[in-house]
């Protein structure tokens, strides 16, 4: 990858702001910092194997430590949303105050400062943060959805899914990506 000055940067990112192809991809750093602060991936998994190892640790294999094999583990038995994410993720893991950062890319979406912003978490923040703002942020967790939305949205998509709207088919194992309805 070639690296630019900051001057350089900004030049290239205001370049992208006046021409409309600015667009903005966030991940789960976005919603940890205060004072939304959700817990890391880390931190939700080892929640998980605490509980499972503290309900199940006599009588089955402990629980891998790393939320990945966690999910693959549960995906494998076909009991991922039913056991893994109702029963060992806390339901109230992603509910939290918008922070600045989900203010931030909200704005720009509601007034198209962006074109568009993809994201890997499920937590519903940045949309809280633009009911806030007194608006609607036109999300989707895939094409389809995003093709219904309004000529003049800037369009949100949630490529893991989203909590709220479709918990069942959240993507958290990688075995996912070779199921339905994540092939269809």
């Amino acid at each position: 990858m070639k690296g630019i000055e900051f001057e350089g940067g900004i030049e290239i990112a205001l370049d992208s702001l006046l021409s409309n192809r600015l667009a903005v991809l966030c991940g789960a750093g976005l919603s940890m910092a205060p004072p939304s602060a959700l817990p890391s991936a880390a931190a939700l998994a080892a929640q998980a194997k605490q509980t499972y190892d503290a309900k199940y640790g006599g009588i089955r294999d402990p629980l891998p430590a790393g939320i990945e094999e966690q999910a693959e583990f549960f995906f494998n038995r076909k009991e991922l949303a039913t056991v893994y994410l109702r029963s060992l993720i806390d339901s109230n893991a992603f509910a939290g105050r918008p922070n600045p950062g989900h203010h931030a890319v909200a704005d720009l979406l509601l007034v198209r400062g962006i074109q568009a912003a993809v994201t890997t978490n499920v937590d519903c923040m940045v949309e809280t943060a633009g009911q806030l703002l007194f608006g609607q942020i036109g999300m989707g967790v895939d094409g389809h959805q995003l093709a219904k939305l309004p000529a003049n949205t800037a369009p949100y998509l949630k490529i893991h899914g989203c909590r709220t709207q479709d918990l069942d088919n959240t993507v958290w194992a990688p075995g996912q990506l070779a199921a339905e309805p994540v092939t269809s």
